[in-house]
C-alpha cells in the first residue's frame, strides 16, 4: 500500500476489513447503511425499531429493497436472532415473518430511484433505503428523517481491488488513489450524503451531514451491522426463501 499517498488517511478500521492472511487486498471507499427513511408527515408515530415495519398502522405504507440478503436480515435483527447464523427453526419462523411482512408493504423497489421517486410522490411513507436516497428525498422537499432502528441499521462498505492480470497496474493505483483522497471524500459526502473511508474527508466534510449522519461517530459504525461474507448454502437458502416469500398471495 506504499503506493497509495492517502491510504494512511483512511480510518484504520475499515483498512483492516481489506486484511487476509495479514496482506491488504481490498482498499475501503464509500461506506453507509439501510435504514428506514420516513417521512414525519405521513404517519402518526416514526418507527425506532425494525420490528415496527410489522407494525399494522403501516399496512400499505412501505416500500421494501427486493433483495433476499436484506430481507432475512432485518427480520433476524427485529426478531434477536443471529444472522447469518440461522437454523433451520429461525429460517422458518423468519420466512413466517417475512410472509407477514407483505401485508405493510406496498412494493418492492429494485432501482434507487424507484424508491425516491415511490417517496417523493408521496405513494408510500416509508421506504428501506441508502443515504443517498434520503437525501434526495430530503431535496425534493419532503419532510423525512433517517431513522437509526435501536437494533442498530444494516451497513455496506464499498471499494476496491486491482486484478492481479491487469493491464494498467499503474492508472488502477492512481485512480484508486484519488478516489480514497480527502477531495474527493468530501464531494461523496456533501453531494450524495454517503460515508467515505477518509477521515479528513469526514472532519473537512459539510458538517451539518456528517452529524446528521453520524459518520464521525465511531460508535454507531461499531453499532452497525455491516453486511458479512455468506457461505454458498446461506445465500441459496435466503434466496429461495425470499422467492417463495414473494410467491405467496
Amino acid at each position: 500500500m506504499d503506493r497509495l499517498e492517502n491510504w494512511n488517511d483512511l480510518d484504520p478500521g475499515m483498512r483492516e476489513l481489506g486484511k487476509i492472511g495479514g496482506q491488504y487486498w481490498f482498499v475501503p471507499w464509500d461506506w453507509g447503511y439501510d435504514a428506514p427513511i420516513v417521512a414525519r408527515d405521513r404517519v402518526e408515530e416514526v418507527p425506532d425499531s425494525w420490528r415496527d415495519f410489522w407494525n399494522p398502522q403501516y399496512k400499505g405504507q412501505i416500500s421494501m429493497i427486493d433483495y433476499a440478503e436484506n430481507a432475512v436480515s432485518i427480520a433476524a435483527w427485529a426478531f434477536g436472532l443471529d444472522y447469518p447464523n440461522l437454523s433451520d427453526e429461525d429460517l422458518a419462523f423468519v420466512k413466517e415473518k417475512l410472509i407477514e411482512l407483505k401485508e405493510n408493504v406496498k412494493t418492492f423497489w429494485q432501482s434507487s430511484t424507484d424508491l425516491v421517486q415511490q417517496m417523493t410522490t408521496g405513494e408510500v411513507a416509508i421506504g428501506y433505503g441508502w443515504p443517498d436516497q434520503y437525501a434526495k428525498v430530503v431535496d425534493a422537499g419532503v419532510d423525512a428523517v433517517y431513522v437509526d432502528p435501536v437494533e442498530g441499521r444494516n451497513g455496506w462498505i464499498c471499494g476496491f481491488v486491482v486484478l492481479a492480470d491487469t493491464q494498467h497496474y499503474n492508472l488502477a493505483l492512481e485512480y484508486i488513489d484519488s478516489a480514497i483522497s480527502a477531495d474527493v471524500g468530501r464531494r461523496v459526502i456533501n453531494k450524495y450524503f454517503l460515508g467515505h473511508s477518509n477521515l479528513e474527508a469526514i472532519r473537512t466534510a459539510d458538517q451539518e451531514i456528517v452529524q446528521q449522519l453520524q459518520y464521525d461517530d465511531t460508535n454507531i459504525r461499531e453499532r452497525t451491522h455491516f453486511a458479512v461474507p455468506l457461505t454458498f448454502t446461506q445465500r441459496e437458502t435466503f434466496n429461495r426463501i425470499w422467492n417463495e416469500v414473494l410467491a405467496t398471495d
